[in-house]
């Protein structure tokens, strides 16, 4: 985890008179209200933790447990966890910005660029926000029902004395140190360190406050975490005296006791400082600040009465103390983010899944503990005759791998040396029960044979299991969403850390957009599937005029497995349109004793038609056939047509043929 305060001074080892931290004084009655808060607070998580621990020991097994194993676990914890956790969040979706509709135009490709970087900062080489979705997913699914995660800036800074700049009106103090009308030089805190982050932290840290009873936790008045850095580190960054002694051995209540695993810092070998860090919402508190979304950072230090940090959160824009709404570059909402899946009426904190099924997984773990040892006691028990099967007689038993053979000696057929004892047998009712106690599971976390990728013990028809399927993606499907839904407001507050902390200085940060999640992606899809989709899509698409033909080819090439870069090239500049005539043709323009024929006949050659040349001689002129159509003799008969020409034989009709019957019918009547 990284220091808890964002912003650290630029002084280590002199105290500056008075705190800089602390701009905002606290009276002593506020003091020992917050505490009194926070500390009712702690109470409140403190009731929900054995049930959190209970499903982390059902989940992993106690390595120093060399009894492990005698025990039945099904693992059912196990499985249901990670399988959901793949059909909730499979990876890092794509975030949208959208331009709203009072947008400028010309915004749209700064916005585009600015969307780029955005999910360039989630992906892998950023942030990593899948890793960090893991994280929140199993503390949702396995312990505690929430996944809670802290926004800000780690920003480490050194005093730079200001000079005089070098045109300055008095030569002799260009590029001299500046000093207040005191005489002390002037400083401005410059940064040799910042970074973003988003991280998770363990469920036992938060505090959420007593009064507060609903799971939208940035409408929460405040919210708190308990945090531990050493000692070093806290007395550089809250101005702590040098001599200060931290806590050690103290922050065992801050993590989660894995089975057999011992907290390092019980044995107090590095010496820890911890303490309590608070955002809340000043006009709450305060007469003088009217602004619903300002916000205060606050922060305690166990060991010290008064407050280590106490003053306007540091993400948002303030102008003589007044909060200023407008500035695009202010984090609206909370820093401590907290995500849910589902909500329990009047409850800020909310059962898990594995909470849920705990009773039908200890119940199923008990069955099948005792089906174990209904086994055990059913063992083959035998009754010999004792004159029959003296020592000697036993000692010559002679073992084998599919029984034993014993060597009796006058063995009589009517007289059975050896009876078996019956012993129980285990009915098919209790293996029923133990299907009920599954089918009882798959209900509460809709995940069953089919989501696991197990076969099923019996046979189902397709129609059955696609209802089946389709009814729990509904489940799933509103389940994600809301984690979605979360996502994209942790990403709104990151944008706003982004817009403040890393816009050149003197350049406004854009905005006029909004936010949202591009279909389908944070989704396993099927790989066959989604490639038949993006090739079905560019086939409906290519001949569309107004569509971009290089952003399919672009979606389209990596599931190819194609390189983007070099599937596409440039299309060479378009050439000018040949123009554009028509011209009427007829009859007698293609009588070649016409005076146009011949500028007929080089337009038709320039349009691709060549006219055989015709030479024009005596009898072409006096021949009658040039200017009267023939006709038929008068009384001449034609020749009758000679009709349609004979049908194929039908495929069909031989085998009506040949068999006497019609395709997909009886025999034909009167066929033998």
């Amino acid at each position: 985890m990284l220091p808890s305060d964002p912003i650290t001074p630029a002084s280590a080892d002199v105290l500056p008179p008075g705190n800089p931290l602390v701009p905002i004084p606290m009276t002593e009655q506020a003091r020992t209200r917050w505490k009194g808060d926070l500390d009712r607070a702690n109470r409140r998580r403190q009731v929900f933790e054995p049930a959190w621990e209970r499903n982390l020991r059902a989940y992993t097994p106690d390595p120093t447990n060399t009894e492990w194993g005698s025990e039945i676990n099904p693992g059912i914890d196990f499985y249901q966890v990670e399988q959901k956790k793949a059909l909730l969040f499979f990876e890092t979706p794509t975030v949208i910005c959208t331009p709203e509709d009072d947008a400028p135009p010309q915004l749209s490709p700064q916005i585009s660029a600015h969307q780029a970087k955005l999910n360039q900062r989630i992906g892998r080489k950023g942030l990593d926000c899948e890793r960090l979705m893991d994280k929140v997913m199993f503390s949702i699914l396995c312990p505690a029902g929430m996944g809670c995660t802290k926004l800000g800036v780690t920003r480490i800074t050194i005093d730079v004395p200001l000079l005089h700049p070098p045109d300055h009106a008095d030569p002799q103090l260009a590029g001299q140190p500046q000093t207040d009308p005191q005489g002390q030089p002037l400083t401005a805190p410059v940064p040799v360190y910042q970074k973003i982050f988003w991280e998770h932290f363990s469920e036992k840290k938060i505090l959420i406050p007593t009064n507060f009873h609903d799971t939208e936790f940035d409408k929460a008045p405040w919210l708190a975490m308990k945090f531990s850095i050493p000692t070093r580190l806290a007395i550089r960054e809250y101005n702590l005296p040098p001599d200060f002694k931290g806590n050690a051995g103290q922050t065992k209540d801050q993590v989660f006791a894995l089975p057999g695993v011992k907290n390092d810092d019980d044995d107090g070998d590095d010496e820890m400082t911890t303490g309590t860090e608070v955002f809340y919402k000043a006009a709450l508190y305060d007469d003088a600040v009217y602004h619903p979304d300002h916000l205060r950072q606050l922060v305690f230090v166990d060991g010290q009465e008064d407050p280590v940090v106490h003053r306007d959160c540091p993400y948002q824009t303030f102008q003589d103390g007044i909060y200023q709404p407008d500035d695009p570059m202010n984090l609206v909402g909370n820093p401590i983010h907290i995500f849910t899946i589902r909500d329990l009426v009047d409850s800020a904190y909310i059962s898990s899944d594995c909470t849920i099924t705990r009773p039908l997984v200890n119940e199923l773990s008990r069955f099948r503990t005792q089906l174990i040892e209904n086994r055990d006691a059913g063992t083959s028990v035998r009754l010999c005759d004792e004159a029959t099967f003296t020592p000697e007689i036993m000692a010559k038993v002679i073992r084998a791998p599919w029984g034993a053979m014993i060597p009796i000696p006058n063995l009589d057929q009517n007289r059975v040396p050896v009876v078996e004892v019956a012993h129980p047998v285990y009915s098919r009712e209790n293996f029923t029960a133990q299907e009920t106690i599954e089918r009882d599971l798959t209900k509460v976390n809709t995940i069953s044979a089919n989501q696991t990728g197990a076969a099923q013990d019996t046979t189902r028809s397709a129609t059955e299991i696609q209802t089946v399927q389709k009814n729990a993606d509904v489940r799933l499907s509103k389940e994600r969403n809301r984690l979605l839904s979360g996502f994209v407001q942790g990403v709104t507050k990151l944008d706003a850390l982004m817009k403040r902390f890393e816009t050149p200085q003197g350049q406004q940060p854009i905005s006029g957009y909004t936010y949202d999640i591009k279909p389908d992606s944070g989704m396993h899809v099927d790989a066959a599937a989604d490639r038949k989709f993006a090739v079905d899509r560019l086939n409906i698409l290519l001949k569309e005029p107004h569509i971009n033909v290089d952003y399919l080819l672009t979606e389209l090439a990596p599931k190819l497995h194609l390189d983007p870069t070099k599937l596409i090239i440039q299309p060479p500049p378009p050439k000018p349109a040949p123009p554009k005539m028509s011209f009427i043709i007829k009859g007698e323009d293609l009588n070649p004793l016409a005076p146009q024929y011949p500028n007929m006949q080089e337009a038709l050659k320039e349009a691709g038609i060549v006219l055989t040349a015709v030479p024009i001689t005596p009898s072409l002129v006096q021949n009658a056939a040039m200017s009267e159509p023939m006709k038929p003799p008068k009384g001449a008969r034609l020749a009758p047509h000679g009709g349609s020409p004979e049908m194929a034989d039908k495929v069909n009709q031989h085998v009506a043929d040949q068999s006497g019957q019609t395709p997909h019918q009886g025999g034909m009547a009167g066929v033998q």
